[in-house]
């Protein structure tokens, strides 16, 4: 924070104070999305010209903080505080089901075969994940991981591989499950505010498999699409975590697993937002024209799919060797 204070050093007749202020980017971008990516640090910045609103896609994140630790942030919708009762704005939420690991904590039984210290209690809350690895970004497809529990096991059998495909006002996300025991999860889109206590407007339907929800208030609006992978889409009221107002709506995907090894599974859905009080349209919500969903990729890498959008650009989501292409 205290970099910006390096231009006070700065002469009278630097650029940076005499420079003419300008849109920048934003003049020529329309209503395409900008994406930069910082390898390093592992974040990806998004301008959307569509909607004017700015996100950072985070990459790298080593501990268990809710602060940091969210999909995406966005300029326009403010942060949101987790709940631990699932459905957390922006978060993928995950608690365990599995009747071996009562307290959530798995160290004790599986070193030594014996539940230590349980807490009954505390296992029904909701976690996000403990840490977020960036796995770089290969034509045009952002891949992370979300460990969902760190070591002693390293993550293994707690891992969602996440691959995210930036379009206009939105992403498409196709992510992949690898949660080897019992569980229940939830993906949370953007808090909005209930400003002077007025709630959200929600609506949902139906279309086959596809299930959408939308969400607004004045000025705001957003819509949550899944394809496939998930049970139910839903709304939730939140009180007191909200940074704008007391009381929010979060529109959520859940799904629950209750096979002893639930099989991997991608988790297709697109999270779309704008800035107005005109009506979704129902080209806005048919981003996707075609999904294929491939148990073996091209590359023999397992589980991925082909994804077409309605401007008939073409994406391939191939997690091959993605524990190799972590960095954190």
């Amino acid at each position: 924070m205290f970099l910006p204070f390096i231009c006070l050093t700065l002469p009278d007749d630097s650029p940076f104070w005499t420079a003419k202020e300008n849109e920048g980017i934003w003049e020529k971008l329309g209503k395409d999305s900008s994406i930069t990516v910082l390898e390093k640090p592992g974040l990806v910045l998004v301008n959307h010209g569509k909607t004017g609103t700015s996100e950072i896609i985070p990459g790298k994140v080593y501990y268990d903080d809710h602060n940091y630790s969210k999909l995406a942030y966005n300029t326009h919708f403010p942060w949101e505080d987790h709940n631990p009762q699932g459905g957390t704005s922006m978060e993928y939420s995950f608690r365990s089901l599995d009747p071996r690991d009562i307290r959530g904590d798995d160290i004790n039984f599986y070193l030594t075969g014996l539940m230590v210290q349980n807490n009954t209690e505390k296992n029904m809350e909701f976690n996000t994940s403990q840490s977020m690895l960036f796995n770089g970004v290969r034509n045009d497809v952002i891949y992370r991981q979300a460990i969902m529990r760190k070591p002693p096991n390293n993550g293994v059998g707690y891992i969602i591989d996440l691959a995210e495909i930036i379009i206009p006002g939105g992403v498409v996300r196709v992510d992949r499950s690898r949660l080897a025991f019992e569980y229940e999860l939830t993906l949370g889109h953007y808090g909005l505010p209930h400003v002077n206590g007025k709630k959200a407007e929600v609506h949902q339907f139906e279309e086959g498999a596809k299930k959408v929800i939308t969400a607004s208030i004045q000025g705001r609006r957003l819509a949550l699409i899944t394809y496939n992978g998930w049970d139910i889409v839903d709304s939730i009221n939140h009180k007191g975590r909200n940074a704008e107002a007391d009381e929010s709506t979060v529109i959520v995907a859940r799904k629950r697993r209750m096979t002893k090894n639930p099989a991997m599974e991608l988790m297709i859905s697109v999270l779309l937002h704008k800035l107005d009080d005109s009506e979704w349209t129902t080209e806005e919500l048919s981003p996707v024209k075609k999904i294929e969903i491939m148990d073996i990729t091209s590359s023999f890498s397992a589980l991925g799919a082909v994804i077409i959008l309605n401007n008939d650009k073409r994406y391939e989501i191939d997690f091959k060797d993605i524990d190799g292409y972590r960095s954190c």
